[in-house]
C-alpha cells in the first residue's frame, strides 16, 4: 500500500540520442523539443540543437513525486519529441506509457 506522506521516483523519459537527416544530409543547428507529462500536471519542457552531424542527446528524466500515493490515481507518462524545422513542427516520437518504472524496450528506441 502506497503511503500518503512518501515521495517517490517516477521514470519520465530515458536518455535519448539521434541523429537529424534530410535527403541523406545532416541537418545543422535544429531545434529538438521535448515534452514529458504526469499525472502531477507540471508540463515538462527541454530542448537542445543538432550538432555539424545532425547528432543530438538529451539526458533522462526522473522526477520526485507523492502522486503514487493520490487514491485512484492511474499512474502514467506522456512523452513528446519532435523538431522545428523551418518554422514547422515535426513530431518524431509520441506515446503514453503505463506505470513510473523504465521500460527497456523504449530505452532501446530512443537511445
Amino acid at each position: 500500500m502506497f503511503s500518503l506522506f512518501k515521495k517517490y521516483d517516477a521514470h519520465l523519459s530515458p536518455e535519448i540520442a539521434g541523429k537529424i537527416l534530410l535527403n541523406g544530409k545532416p541537418l545543422v543547428g535544429v531545434k529538438i523539443e521535448r515534452e514529458l507529462y504526469y499525472i502531477d500536471e507540471k508540463k515538462r519542457f527541454d530542448t537542445t540543437f543538432t550538432d555539424e552531424q545532425g547528432c543530438f542527446s538529451m539526458p533522462a528524466v526522473n522526477v520526485r513525486t507523492k502522486a503514487p500515493s493520490w487514491n485512484f490515481a492511474e499512474q502514467f507518462t506522456k512523452q513528446v519529441i519532435g523538431i522545428n524545422y523551418q518554422n514547422k513542427f515535426y513530431e518524431l516520437w509520441s506515446t503514453f506509457l503505463p506505470g513510473i518504472q523504465p521500460i527497456e524496450a523504449y530505452n532501446k528506441k530512443l537511445a
